[in-house]
Parts: structure tokens; sequence; C-alpha cells
């Protein structure tokens, strides 16, 4: 089922002559893991880490993630994934365009009425244009004096600074009545986290070495976090610590007085089931 794809991930790492050792020190890996992806075995670990593995391996054996893991998903459901941009593009042959006729030609030719204005004609429109004009601006004159001079208000220039202090004070009274909580996660090691906002909203992230993400909630997030140890917590500011338990996984509830261990524990892998 997943023949071609390991085929593939093999062929990919043997152009570049790259070992396995040195594929699994890149991304922080058991060499077993690239092992068994090689050898067609995609079910020995949870699908969500097969993926993230599967994205790395990708990206360091220069082949396209997205497509790698649509090959993924198409070998899971007994299927063959064909890449549609290698599709054969159908030319489609260009008609002739019709021959443009010039009606003003064909009028001037074959009118027998002659349409050229007089000189009378000229004068009269530009009689008509000048009064039209002249009206407009008398009336401008008029709303100038009586109306736009009338008015006793007084504009005044406000210091740069006090608008921004004023859009300052406006987004923190926008942020405070919306998303109360502002979360930053990073990692000093690769890690999976998977985190639910206010008890609705789920997103998960793979995050790599030294990355961080920002999170915003009104009241409260849930975090699974798949490596513990190499974690860190800031809320609205301010690190927080938490039982990492052995480094492994845990399950964190974070709000406004803090966070709380939930289950820490483990990830649990079945190892009768890599070869």
């Amino acid at each position: 089922m997943f023949d071609k794809l390991a085929q593939e991930i093999k062929e990919a790492r043997e152009n570049l002559q790259f070992t396995h050792e040195s594929i699994a020190s890149r991304i922080k890996i058991d060499k077993k893991f690239l092992e068994n992806f090689e050898n067609g075995n995609f079910t020995f670990l949870p699908d969500l880490y097969i993926k993230a593995y599967l994205k790395e391996i990708a990206r360091v054996l220069e082949l396209d993630e997205k497509i790698i893991l649509k090959k993924y998903e198409a070998s899971k459901h007994g299927k063959t994934f064909e890449d549609e941009s290698k599709a054969p593009q159908v030319i489609k042959e260009a008609l002739p365009q019709s021959p443009v006729i010039n009606h003003a030609t064909v009028r001037k030719e074959y009118s027998p009425i002659d349409d050229k204005p007089t000189s009378e004609k000229i004068n009269k429109n530009k009689i008509i244009y000048f009064s039209i004009g002249g009206s407009i601006l008398f009336l401008l004159v008029i709303y100038l004096i009586f109306f736009k001079g009338s008015s006793d208000q007084i504009i005044t220039e406000r210091p740069f600074e006090e608008v921004i202090q004023e859009t300052k004070e406006r987004f923190v009274e926008q942020a405070s009545t919306t998303d109360s909580l502002m979360l930053n996660i990073k990692t000093r090691d690769s890690s999976w986290i998977s985190v639910k906002i206010d008890d609705s909203i789920t997103k998960e992230y793979y995050l790599r070495i030294n990355q961080s993400i920002d999170l915003k909630a009104k009241t409260n997030f849930t975090l699974t976090i798949g490596k513990a140890a190499s974690v860190e917590i800031t809320l609205n500011g301010s690190t927080i610590e938490y039982d990492r338990g052995r480094g492994g996984r845990v399950l964190l509830f974070v709000d406004s007085s803090g966070v709380k261990n939930i289950t820490p524990q483990r990830v649990a892998i079945d190892t009768n089931r890599i070869r």
C-alpha cells in the first residue's frame, strides 16, 4: 500500500548520498523511524506524528512536503496520487478574429448628409459653455462668502504624541474586552503541541528548535505538549512554571490564575510494532 512512497523516500536519500544516521541527527528522530518508512511501514506511530516526521524528512531530502503528505493520504486509503501539475495541458486552437470595421469611415463614405459643424454652431456652443462655467463660479463665491465664512469653529492641530497615546489606550481597552489572555509558547527542541482556546477552538502545531507561537484567548487555554522538557510558556508577559513530569507528554489548563497540570503522562509507543 505504501510501497511507492517508501521507494521514493529511499531513492531520494540515496541520490543525495545521505545515511540514515545523518538524516536522523538533522531532524532529531530515531533512525529506526526512517528505516520503517523506507520499508513501507507507516503505522508504527500515531497518524499525527507520521505526518510531522514525513514533512521533516521531505524537507531534508529536497522533496515537495505537500506532495509527500498527499501521497501518504492517498496510499493510506489504497489510492494512487496523481500530480495535477504534471498532467498534459490542452492547448486551445486560436479562433480567427473577425475583421474590424471602421464605422466612422463607412458613414463618411456612404452617408449622403454632410455632418460637419458650421462656424455658427461652434460659436453657440462656446457661449453655452462659458455661461455654465460662469454660473458655477458665481455660486461657489456666494457659498464661500455667506456660508463657509460664517462658521465660528476653530480647528486646532493636536500634538503627535497625544494622538499616539490615545491610539495605544484605545488598543489596550479593546484588547482587554476581547482577548485578555496572551500566551507565548517557545521550544528549545522540536515538539508537537495541541491547543484548545476557550473550550471551543482546537489548533495543532509542530514547532522546530527555537520556534515560538503567540496565542490569544478570552478565558482559558487547554494545552497538550508532546515534549514538555523543552517547552517554555509565558502568560501575559510573565513566565509560568509547571510540572513537566519526566519531560514527556503533559496536559495543562491555563487561565488568568495561572497553570494547572491535568494529566501529565508520557507518550506510550508500542515498540513491538517498530521493526
